[in-house]
């Protein structure tokens, strides 16, 4: 019964408990009592809305960066040089958020990463100055060898 009421809020979130009670035949109260248990246990973790950001003015991009290897770029600044991927991984993501909030990130084996990317447009600036931001801001990154948009 849990399960059914799982697939109905994987579903939609907003369904009442009545609602759910009669699809799976069970009282507005037993509903909630399930629920409650099943938040309360960690089996449902949260409740969330997929929002449409392109509805609310936002353009949604995808970064994929590749980290060259330092052996390539034998001039790079020293003070990154020395640091670890965690490091350049926060200079990526600083340069990133000047332009945008992450939405979502994927670290890929070879120092690729994927970044989703929610930009707002600023005073009516058209895409390709967007986009243009984006490119130069990430390649001012000496240990980027290559950027890739794609938009949504």
């Amino acid at each position: 019964m849990d399960l059914k009421i799982i697939g109905l809020l994987a579903t939609d979130c907003r369904l009442s408990y009545e609602r759910i009670g009669s699809t799976v035949n069970l009282t507005r109260n037993s509903v909630k009592t399930r629920i409650k248990k099943m938040v309360s246990e960690g089996v449902i973790q949260e409740f969330i809305a997929d929002i449409n950001f392109t509805m609310i003015g936002y353009r949604i991009c995808y970064i994929i960066t590749k980290q060259s290897r330092e052996d390539e770029y034998p001039n790079h600044n020293n003070s990154i040089k020395s640091n670890n991927d965690r490091s350049t991984r926060k200079i990526v993501i600083d340069k990133i958020v000047q332009i945008g909030d992450i939405l979502a990130e994927i670290e890929i084996l070879g120092g690729v990463s994927i970044f989703c990317v929610s930009i707002r447009e600023v005073n009516g600036a058209k895409e390709n100055v967007l986009d243009d931001q984006i490119v130069n801001s990430l390649f001012t990154i000496d240990f980027i060898e290559k950027v890739i948009r794609i938009k949504k």
